[in-house]
């Protein structure tokens, strides 16, 4: 790891100031709750000791991108903090990851661990890319799980952008079509009734696009393999009733086919076929209840094989317009791979792990604070100003004590000006919410 640019980690929240608030004078932007909207009948002691730890986040491999080759200016390495193979972290990255963790508040019962701080947060996401670094090393991104979640990621993103594409323009609504919505729902109102309607013409378009492709596609069925399709399944579906108690079939006995089974052909069309494990996959894919009762015959083998056209087709088209190559696609595909592994990875490590509490522990505390576990909790309005610094938190709460108003504060010093007014309870605030709640409406409260 190579940290650079620390006047970036510097300005990183560790204070926060929050505004308790008052529905009652919307024309004040610092005033949003009063005392009235508490919901709860009975006011909840503030607890003695409040033990907060960080919660397990995966990387948010969102905005997380590989380390460019050379830098060409200052400029382009002027908000990276830190580097780790091909992977870059920069500022607003690790800014946005500290005010998630300072949001989120740990459960009871859990170690104390260091404070959130622009520090322990570099440090975590750092061992995070560390972590998926190493899986990769092992190979473990060509585990079978991991790969068949990436694929279904890549069906349906190019599908999904393959349509978008298409309809890019062509959905729309006319008037006539937004009356006949109305008229059957008359409680809704115009904007209802036109969404509606273009999601309607949507449907309709998508559904003429994908009968053109298939049209292209020259697809053949090979009826004549049909019938060792309901063989397999049935196999298949007579070695459930024998292992277990739910009769139907499972993912693992798909994969568990010898591949001149699943490599049977039941359809070619001209980019390529559908043999019958994919048709067996679409079948898995579905709920056990929904799945058709008359696989054993050639006409319900025909209309599962109808349904797995559908994606290769779909994505056929796609790479044949190149959409697979896109950099925003790939780059897309690589930060869910990531995920993937970091989840693969986190689940291997923990597996083994025993629960942080013993049921008797959980009991006392419930008997102690039954408070925090009514329904409906304690709840109440606050806007929040997160701030760089300690230093930067005392002079906001000065300023706001001197009269100057909340929302221009807001504006000026904190990290994330265009946070909402939000309503909280003790589950989301924990270890804040007893100073919150002793606050009087319209108060300031903090840093915190």
């Amino acid at each position: 790891m190579k940290a650079v640019n620390k006047s970036i980690v510097a300005f990183i929240l560790s204070s926060l100031v929050v505004f308790c608030c008052s529905c009652n004078t919307p024309e004040k932007q610092n005033t949003v709750v009063s005392k009235e909207t508490k919901t709860s009948s009975s006011k909840p002691e503030p607890t003695s000791t409040q033990i907060t730890a960080e919660p397990t986040v995966p990387p948010d491999t969102k905005t997380t991108e590989k380390k460019p080759a050379a830098a060409n200016t200052a400029e382009e390495t002027s908000d990276i903090v830190a580097e780790i193979g091909d992977y870059v972290i920069r500022g607003p990255e690790l800014r946005k990851e500290i005010i998630q963790q300072l949001q989120a508040e740990a459960e009871p019962f859990v170690r104390e661990i260091e404070p959130v701080t622009a520090s322990s947060v570099l440090t975590r996401m750092v061992a995070d890319k560390a972590m998926i670094m190493d899986a990769r090393e092992k190979k473990l991104n060509n585990d079978e799980k991991v790969q068949d979640s990436v694929k279904r990621f890549e069906r349906k993103k190019l599908t999904a952008t393959l349509f978008k594409q298409h309809l890019q323009g062509k959905v729309t609504a006319t008037d006539e079509q937004i009356e006949q919505i109305l008229k059957k729902n008359p409680k809704w109102d115009r904007k209802r009734a036109e969404a509606t309607a273009k999601r309607n013409e949507g449907k309709k378009l998508a559904a003429e696009y994908y009968n053109q492709l298939y049209e292209e596609a020259n697809v053949e069925k090979v009826t004549g393999n049909f019938p060792q399709a309901s063989k397999v399944y049935k196999r298949l579906l007579l070695e459930s009733q024998k292992n277990d108690r739910l009769v139907f079939v499972r993912i693992k006995q798909v994969k568990g086919l010898p591949d001149q089974e699943k490599n049977i052909v039941l359809a070619i069309f001209n980019r390529g076929k559908i043999t019958i494990g994919d048709w067996l996959n679409v079948i898995t894919d579905m709920s056990p209840p929904s799945r058709p009762k008359n696989l054993n015959t050639n006409e319900g083998v025909e209309k599962v094989l109808d349904k797995a056209m559908g994606a290769p087709i779909l994505m056929a088209e796609a790479k044949a317009q190149g959409l697979d190559k896109e950099p925003q696609f790939l780059k897309q595909l690589k930060n869910y791979e990531d995920r993937i592994l970091f989840y693969h990875v986190q689940s291997e490590k923990t597996k083994n792990s025993k629960p942080p509490t013993d049921d008797i522990t959980l009991e006392n505390y419930f008997k102690e604070h039954p408070e925090y576990f009514k329904s409906p909790q304690n709840r109440l309005k606050i806007d929040r100003i997160f701030c760089d610094d300690l230093k930067a938190a005392k002079k906001a709460k000065a300023e706001l004590d001197d009269g100057k108003d909340f929302e221009i504060v807001k504006q000026e010093y904190s990290l994330d000006p265009n946070l909402k007014v939000r309503t909280v309870s003790f589950d989301e605030e924990k270890s804040r919410f007893d100073d919150l709640w002793k606050a009087e409406p319209n108060q300031i409260v903090g840093p915190m």
